[in-house]
């Protein structure tokens, strides 16, 4: 929601004279020819940490550093917020991050910003080159950025071209503590693969406190998500560039394991899939719904007491592993070689060979060749070599998976199946549903329904993510519903 501009206002903001704007003060000990500032530099070059005063360097797991009291003048301090808080932000909600941000401040011009600006780029910006050692050329970026209840920003590296230095400036309430979260996050890097592993070091935000560090291909971080509902977590943020530097290839997961079909006696079908989904009447309905929107949802789809059943063993099982890297997801998935017996033969049905042939006559999509396929008179019947891969996923506080999740092309076509268990209680703003996107835009989000099975056709180009599953999953009061459970399974041919 953006709030109606005031007349006579630019960029939200309203318009002061600019007449003799006095120079803002910074920390003194901001000094290029300063005896600390010598320090620094000799303990940046040795990947050494350095503690003196308001100065705080930490080298692990990368090398950041923070200055307290950055601004000397408190009314100045009170001004600057003033300004900020007048100014329009925009919503910013993805994969990735949920928060509100402005445009890009240098344009601004009142007095407290253009003070602030001003001394970032004359009196921060020299004292940074010298002291990391990087051409810095002078290009600055900045922005506010507005951290409310369950916002967050998921693990990144802020690798773009150009970037060479981040930071942020606190403009935090004085009382915030480490419990309202809203802490930069730094992640160590696994040496083998180069992507981020576990938190190694959390930094809460302070009122008056600068943090910077250098953008490079080891530099993940996160926003942690804010769980307080009584404070904002306000603060300046942008980039310092400078030239570009090459960066390591990516790394590339390896896939799961694509496996053939197997087979189930049909007593065994019949017990567990919902007799109405059997029926070649109804399969001829779905396969035109289907065709028409690309997904369809199949509600009530096993019968109920084998719903229940594997319900039951998900809510009693206590083996889920979370699964990462961090930069691309965070899930916590049930382990192959511990699976309940009532969970083994759900799979068992659901990659079976009926399934493929049921699949087929609901979608049109060639997985088995026994189908009901409606194919063009001009179009060649290729041979098929159906195949499928799955997860078994809990999602509980703090899951996700961002775009980049799952990147392997398996084939021309994906089907995309998931069948939601435990999610009774579930509510759409506790996050935890699947978004699919091509272009930037938005196709279809896909909500968790206990014992529906959803299908979604994913052509080249279409991604998907899961939304960071946030803290009002809190308000459910049995705490074994704060969690649901999927099966998610890629069908290809």
């Amino acid at each position: 929601m953006s709030a109606k501009r005031a007349k006579g206002t630019r960029n939200g903001v309203k318009k002061a004279k600019l007449q003799n704007v006095p120079p803002i003060e910074i920390n003194p000990l901001i000094q290029e020819d300063g005896e600390l500032t010598t320090k620094l530099q000799k303990h940046n070059k040795e990947n050494k940490p350095l503690e003196d005063g308001d100065l705080q360097f930490t080298t692990a797991p990368y090398r950041v550093g923070s200055i307290d009291n950055f601004l000397p003048d408190s009314s100045y301090i009170d001004e600057l917020a003033d300004e900020l808080f007048d100014l329009e932000l925009n919503p910013k909600n993805n994969d990735l991050y949920k928060f509100h941000q402005s445009a890009d401040m240098l344009s601004c011009d009142t007095p407290a910003i253009v003070g602030i600006t001003t001394a970032f780029r004359e009196k921060l910006l020299p004292w940074l080159k010298k002291v990391t050692g990087i051409p810095l050329n002078g290009e600055i970026s900045m922005s506010y950025s507005k951290y409310s209840y369950t916002d967050v920003l998921l693990c990144h590296d802020d690798e773009l071209e150009g970037r060479r230095i981040a930071y942020i400036y606190y403009l935090v309430s004085p009382t915030w503590c480490e419990a309202d979260g809203g802490a930069l996050d730094l992640f160590a890097v696994d040496p083998k693969t180069g992507e981020p592993s576990q938190i190694e070091k959390s930094l809460p935000p302070k009122r008056n406190r600068l943090v910077f560090f250098e953008v490079t291909p080891l530099s993940f971080h996160q926003v942690s998500e804010v769980i307080t509902e009584d404070k904002i977590r306000h603060s300046l943020v942008g980039w310092f560039n400078g030239p570009p530097f090459e960066r390591p290839p990516h790394y590339e997961e390896p896939p799961l394991p694509v496996l053939p079909y197997g087979y189930v006696e049909e007593r065994i079908l019949r017990a567990w899939i919902n007799p109405l989904y059997l029926s070649e009447q109804l399969e001829a309905e779905v396969q035109r719904r289907f065709c028409d929107d690309s997904q369809t949802q199949l509600d009530f789809f096993l019968n109920e007491d084998r719903y229940q059943a594997v319900c039951e063993a998900f809510t009693e099982y206590n083996g889920w592993v979370e699964n990462g890297p961090p930069n691309r997801r965070r899930t916590y998935m049930m382990r192959e070689d511990s699976m309940p017996e009532v969970v083994l033969e759900l799979m068992a049905v659901l990659s079976s060979e009926a399934m493929y042939l049921i699949l087929t006559n609901m979608t049109g999509l060639p997985l088995h060749p026994m189908g009901k396929i409606e194919r063009d008179d001009d179009q060649e019947e290729d041979e098929a070599d159906p195949k499928h891969r799955y997860k078994i996923r809990d999602w509980r506080h703090g899951a996700y998976t961002l775009v980049h999740d799952d990147m392997q092309d398996l084939s021309r076509c994906v089907l995309d199946v998931n069948l939601f268990f435990n999610c009774d209680q579930w509510r759409t703003e506790y996050g935890g549903f699947t978004t699919y996107i091509a272009d930037d835009e938005e196709i279809i989000t896909v909500i968790p329904k206990s014992n529906s099975l959803c299908m979604m056709y994913r052509e080249d180009g279409v991604l998907k993510f899961v939304k960071h599953v946030n803290h009002q999953m809190g308000q459910v009061t049995d705490p074994s519903n704060r969690h649901f459970q999927d099966v998610h399974i890629n069908f290809t041919h």
